[in-house]
């Protein structure tokens, strides 16, 4: 079997069509042993490539996962992740995610408390990059409408070899659809997108409070919880002060208030807020844009710990009870935030974590005034 190390500088969708290629040739037929097979030429690979990206048959996409990651003929998806060393699934990361949430909080029973992003993700590698991440034991994907690729992460969730009841989707309403008849449109336009009936945690990306119209929004949602066309509801990148006019605007709390948390933007009491709501905090850029990984406290803590800066990181969110939505596409990056949950942090490594907070954003973004990035301002996906 070609080992995933004999190509190190291949990653994503790549790695599967060589393997594809590898194992059933430039027209599709299988070898006698695919297991064995050595690669074809990479004109057999480009050509493939097509043919992957339009597969329609769900047989043959699980056999080439099965075959890219040395799963053995019959062997299912739960007894191949254990043999390997990966998680089952991503549940293993809830037990302190979810600690202290208050009863009357609209928690989507069981999500896993760490999700894959796929902001910045091409659509043309978001099916083999999901497909890997499920493989390996991820269960929970994000998306939104801004990101491009909603439809490729449909279709990875369509044709992935387990059952889609055991996949999780977060997707977003954007800004420019906040009115309530808009959003409602905007919905039917996501779940198209989608192919999918059910979307498990929907949300509100940005509550553009210059336009005041997030209220209306909030209350599209509930109808669609009401509806079943969703099996929760939340926001991204609302305040106190928004969070508390949608509750007393309609009585519903959410799911959950995705923002933006990482080691110098921690927003300790944007998540205190969060928890005495009842709402879980999911964190998007959990790393903040690199330089925290780079700094030589967090570098001697998980020196000391025996794992990688970024594990200590998503190690840190999960023991603050917070659900990270992390962004990784080669397998060893996917399997090593998998492994985070390995090296627990004591009270003295949670303090030098605290210390690494600049208070600002990384990005400079301000969730009283943005509304959308430029050369978006007109967009209405």
């Amino acid at each position: 079997m070609l080992a995933r190390e004999d190509h190190p500088a291949i990653e994503g969708h790549e790695v599967l069509i060589v393997r594809l290629a590898a194992f059933f040739g430039p027209r599709g037929a299988a070898a006698e042993d695919p297991r064995h097979a050595a690669p074809r030429d990479r004109d057999a690979a480009a050509e493939l490539r097509l043919v992957v990206l339009r597969m329609e048959h769900r047989a043959l996409i699980k056999r080439g996962l099965d075959a890219l990651f040395g799963r053995h003929p019959g062997e299912d998806i739960g007894a191949h992740a254990k043999r390997i060393g990966a998680k089952e699934d991503g549940r293993a990361f809830t037990e302190s995610a979810v600690a202290g949430v208050a009863d009357k909080a609209d928690v989507l029973p069981g999500y896993p408390a760490l999700t894959l992003g796929t902001m910045l993700m091409p659509a043309e590698q978001t099916i083999a990059t999901l497909h890997q991440a499920i493989a390996l034991g991820y269960r929970a994907f994000d998306a939104a409408p801004i990101y491009g690729n909603e439809h490729a992460v449909g279709e990875a969730l369509r044709t992935a070899p387990i059952p889609r009841e055991e996949l999780f989707v977060t997707t977003k309403l954007w800004n420019s659809s906040h009115r309530y008849d808009d959003a409602l449109a905007a919905f039917d336009r996501t779940v198209g997108r989608l192919g999918l009936e059910t979307v498990d945690l929907y949300l509100i990306h940005w509550p553009v409070p210059t336009r005041g119209h997030y209220v209306e929004a909030w209350k599209a949602l509930v109808r669609l919880k009401e509806e079943g066309r969703v099996r929760a509801i939340g926001v991204s990148n609302f305040l106190p002060e928004h969070l508390d006019r949608i509750i007393d605007a309609t009585g519903v709390v959410p799911a959950a208030n995705q923002i933006e948390i990482n080691p110098a933007h921690q927003q300790a009491a944007l998540r205190a807020a969060n928890q005495a709501r009842g709402i879980v905090s999911q964190a998007w850029s959990p790393f903040g844009n690199g330089g925290s990984l780079a700094d030589p406290a967090l570098a001697a803590l998980a020196a000391r710990l025996g794992c990688t800066p970024g594990q200590a990181v998503l190690r840190w969110h999960l023991q603050s009870g917070v659900h990270p939505v992390v962004k990784a596409s080669s397998p060893a990056h996917l399997a090593e935030n998998l492994a985070a949950s390995s090296a627990p942090l004591d009270a003295a490594d949670l303090d030098a974590m605290t210390v690494l907070d600049r208070g600002a954003s990384c990005f400079g973004l301000d969730p009283h005034t943005f509304e959308a990035p430029a050369g978006y301002e007109d967009y209405c996906p």
